[in-house]
């Protein structure tokens, strides 16, 4: 996602009556900014080797 649609989605009538778009959907789909890089490499490191175990 980008941060043009974010907006846009911010911009909805449903948007307005709760809490903004990016606030309860960010942990779901966060912007590329907001990653935490080193925590996703983890956890796919160790899906890897599981599967590599397999």
């Amino acid at each position: 996602m980008n941060r043009d649609y974010i907006d846009w989605l911010e911009t909805l009538p449903c948007s307005r009556r709760r809490q903004p778009i990016n606030t309860w959907m960010g942990g779901w789909a966060p912007l590329p900014e907001e990653i935490d890089l080193p925590a996703y490499e983890d956890w796919q490191d160790r899906k890897i080797s599981a599967i590599q175990r397999v």
